[in-house]
Order: structure tokens, then sequence, then C-alpha cells
């Protein structure tokens, strides 16, 4: 099954053609990029687990993260760990989108608040809790979801906060917080500050 995008008519999904191609070609892209950075703190993990996996991305936005996740572990592939890929976002807007774009994940609307404990051995949630008002409430959900581990992507130490991030993720919130292990890093595609990716060990 092809990772390929699926063009489609923007007014189909509710979204203006510019609103669509912006989407296409810089939320989407963004979102991979984030992913990629991600990927091997994600294989870093694999000594943990035999055949396969459930894993839950919270805060999807567009999708394209989690469907290049799905698609190099889905079962036809070469890689020794197949992973049973769901998502959810709080907003409806790109659910409709992702769906159709990126068919081989399970996109859902939904909130980590409202899901079963322990219900995923992994949680990944990549550049969200920055936008959350109460993100150590937010980390706690996302521990709670998962068997194993938390997977946490986000702004480090952001001094000038850009519109729609309420809170500064810093080494003092990853250790108050629990963070197994925090890798600070500049990313390729977020450039206000450098970035970080955090492991939480919840077994």
């Amino acid at each position: 099954m092809s990772f390929g995008l699926k063009i489609n008519d923007p007014a189909s999904l509710n979204m203006s053609e510019d609103e669509y191609w912006r989407t296409l070609n810089i939320k989407d892209v963004q979102s991979v990029t984030f992913t990629c950075e991600i990927l091997p703190k994600l294989w870093s993990l694999y000594e943990n687990f035999s055949g396969s996996l459930r894993l839950l991305d919270v805060g999807t936005r567009t999708g394209a993260g989690t469907a290049l996740i799905g698609y190099l572990h889905q079962k036809y592939s070469l890689n020794r760990i197949k992973i049973e890929i769901s998502s959810i976002d709080i907003d409806q807007s790109y659910i409709d989108y992702a769906k159709i774009h990126y068919p081989f994940a399970n996109f859902r609307k939904g909130d980590v608040f409202k899901e079963e404990s322990k219900s995923y051995d992994i949680v990944l949630c990549s550049h969200v809790i920055e936008h959350v008002d109460n993100p150590q409430a937010f980390l706690s959900e996302l521990k709670r979801v998962a068997k194993a581990y938390v997977i946490l992507a986000c702004p480090y130490e952001e001094s000038n906060l850009i519109s729609g991030h309420r809170n500064v993720l810093d080494e003092g919130f990853f250790s108050l917080t629990g963070a197994s292990k925090v890798d600070v890093y500049r990313s390729v595609t977020w450039h206000q500050s450098q970035a970080c990716i955090a492991i939480y060990d919840v077994r």
C-alpha cells in the first residue's frame, strides 16, 4: 500500500483550496519531519518488544506523521516490529482528511483524558503539549494510557512563545515529571528554539 498522497477535491473535505494545498505542502511536511526525528527514539525501544506492539499517536493533526510510522511498520514491511497504530485528535477538522489520505492507520476524534488506562504499549505525542493549558495533567494522562513508554516531542526552552503555544518546557519540567531520558537538539523543521524528545518508562 503506497504512502503517496491521494489528491482530493478540497470542497469534499470542507476546506478551501488554499487551506488544502497549504496542508499538503506545509503541515504534512512538518509532521513527517518531526516524525523522522522521533523514529530513532522509537526504534531504540524495540529491544523491549517482540513481534508487534500497539501505539497511540495523540494530537495527530493531519495524520502524516502517524501514517509514516504505520507505513514503515505495517504487516508487509521488512521491519522486525510491526505496529498497530491508532491516532486521536480533539479537533475533527483533519480527521476526514487523514482517513482519506492515509487509509492504513486508524484515525478518530478523541480525547486522551477519556482513553482506557494501559491500553497501548507506546503513547506518542509530538508537538502538542506546548499547546495545552496544563501540561503536567496532560502528560499524566499520556502516562496513564501507556503500558510501557511515552514518547514526548516538543520545543525546548522556547523563549518567545509563538501564537498557540501556552507554556515553556524545560529541564525543570522533565525532572519534575520523571522523564527517563531527554535529548535536546536543533530540529530540522523547528527554528524558534531547540527541540527535545523525552522518553518516559511507565512499566
